[in-house]
């Protein structure tokens, strides 16, 4: 492949100067994600600045037949961005136009490599966001990497997941062929769903270089708020029971005993040892206290009793401690992080 490989990053240094790298640094930066599987060191690091720049390099690729790996981020979970065979990775985070915003379409068009926190900061003078949330991983995470994961977020209860948002996609298959999936009306009766097979496929499918995305109105108000069960069979009937009474929650975060207590470790929160929900309601002002209020009454009803924090704080603001605390726990042994969730409806 070397042979081949090097033909190949000649040719692209010719289309691409200044934006193809053999550095160390950068192959090694590009070996991981922020998950803790073995990294794996690729050949060269590739940065695309338009969807025919990536054009060029897969096709060139495939010609060749050397590996390529598509890249956002890399604050992924799950090892989806490791090279673990070489060859070339496509970096999309220089990609970062958000093309247009089409407020009173409630949509905008962005590139892959747009952060979700500043999506969201740009929305914000339009009353409007995009709701999948990445969690801690905000202010880093791209929108090219959460439509390649399909991320939900923990909004999702309420807003759906980022496939729930995608209406349409300029993408680039694994031969150089480019495609425009999707249209950006909300229903669609023709053909195949392409489009929500290419959400959540990890690249595997084909690399989006422009996304048409579903908006919000930006909430109001707000209100978050969290409870201690006797097991986590009361917690999860407490779920069951906020889905099936219709309660507008729009976020619910299960935080088990053993995790409690490692946050107590951590961070002297002085929480009992139970597990925990944490609630989150949206909407106007008289809407979310009366949400709240209903959620809360449902909550209680299954023997929910409401966390307190010292010093007032809110508590949601031990959910951001989690891992760290976890962790903490024994800090020579790799941390597996991943998300799960309750089937309800």
């Amino acid at each position: 492949m070397t042979a081949g490989l090097d033909a190949m990053l000649a040719a692209l240094e010719q289309l691409l100067p200044d934006r193809v790298s053999r550095r160390p640094a950068d192959l090694a930066a590009a070996a991981h994600d922020a998950s803790s599987l073995p990294a794996a060191r690729p050949d060269a690091v590739v940065w695309p600045l338009s969807t025919d720049d990536v054009v060029a390099v897969v096709r060139l690729a495939s010609e060749r037949a050397i590996p390529l790996t598509a890249r956002g981020a890399g604050s992924s979970l799950e090892g989806n961005p490791i090279p673990v065979r070489g060859g070339i990775v496509l970096d999309c985070s220089r990609m970062t136009r958000v093309i247009a915003v089409r407020p009173e379409d409630l949509q905008v068009d962005v590139e892959p490599g747009v952060v979700y926190a500043a999506l969201n900061r740009e929305l914000r003078p339009h009353g409007l966001f995009f709701p999948p949330s990445p969690g801690g991983s905000a202010d880093v995470a791209t929108i090219g990497g959460m439509v390649a994961n399909n991320a939900s977020g923990i909004y999702s209860v309420k807003y759906g997941g980022t496939r729930d948002h995608v209406r349409a996609a300029t993408v680039v298959t694994g031969t150089g062929e480019l495609l425009r999936l999707g249209n950006r009306c909300r229903k669609s009766a023709s053909g195949y769903h392409l489009l929500g097979l290419l959400v959540g496929s990890e690249g595997t499918l084909a690399i989006a270089t422009e996304l048409t995305l579903a908006l919000a109105g930006r909430p109001a108000a707000r209100r978050q708020g969290g409870f201690r069960f006797a097991d986590a069979t009361a917690a999860a009937r407490a779920t069951a029971e906020l889905i099936r009474f219709g309660i507008d929650v729009a976020a619910v975060e299960f935080l088990d005993d053993r995790t409690i207590a490692a946050l107590n470790r951590f961070g002297a929160f002085d929480l009992v040892e139970a597990p925990a929900l944490l609630l989150e309601v949206h909407g106007s002002e008289a809407g979310v206290a009366e949400a709240w209020q209903a959620a809360e009454d449902v909550v209680r009803g299954t023997g929910g009793v409401p966390l307190v924090l010292p010093e007032g704080r809110d508590a949601w603001t031990i959910r951001e401690h989690a891992t760290r605390a976890i962790a903490a726990l024994r800090p020579t042994a790799a941390t597996v992080r991943a998300d799960l969730a309750i089937p309800i409806g």
